[in-house]
């Protein structure tokens, strides 16, 4: 079972305090502090109506994820990619100002004091980072990651039933295509 640390442990250090991200929409790496970086990749994955403690567990895991990359990646020229035209990932604050509109200060507000609230919490599995991957509904169970990735079969990545994801308004939606 993974656990959860207040701060990184000495193996799983990242390089500094701020990711380089490729922007695909713009093909430029940019260089994105950690308390920027984690306010907008929760707000490129979650509503901020969310309950507090979910958008709480999901900074928790995408401060994991992202360390994680950020230490696997360290020496490469970017840690991960983003596209900041459709809110993948990572979005500038004035773009989210803009996507949230009047609403956007009492949000940045909350968001940045809930971010605060679990600064530096990540989750480890034998003193590691782990890999934190994430998503919004599963089809009524997650898949092993060996099933998903490639690679070894991880302890704490295992399949387990999710039956109320299938009770979510979007588990099912109904798309046409013309041929």
């Amino acid at each position: 079972v993974p656990s959860v640390s207040p701060s990184p442990l000495p193996s799983a250090e990242p390089d500094s305090s701020a990711y380089r991200i490729l922007d695909t929409a713009a093909d430029t790496i940019l260089e994105v502090p950690d308390e920027e970086f984690l306010l907008s990749a929760i707000l490129c994955e979650m509503s901020p109506d969310t309950p507090r403690e979910a958008l709480k567990a999901q900074a928790v895991a995408i401060g994991t994820h992202y360390d994680h990359l950020r230490t696997v990646n360290a020496n490469s020229e970017y840690h991960f990619s983003c596209d900041t035209e459709n809110a993948v990932v990572y979005m500038e604050k004035e773009k989210l100002a803009e996507r949230f509109g009047e609403r956007w200060e009492s949000i940045y507000t909350s968001v940045s004091a809930l971010c605060a609230e679990v600064s530096g919490q990540r989750l480890y599995y034998e003193n590691e980072l782990i890999t934190a991957p994430f998503f919004a509904i599963s089809a009524g169970c997650t898949q092993p990651n060996e099933n998903v990735w490639s690679g070894e079969p991880l302890p704490y990545l295992r399949g387990v039933a999710c039956p109320y994801d299938m009770l979510h308004s979007k588990f099912t939606d109904i798309k046409n295509f013309s041929p």
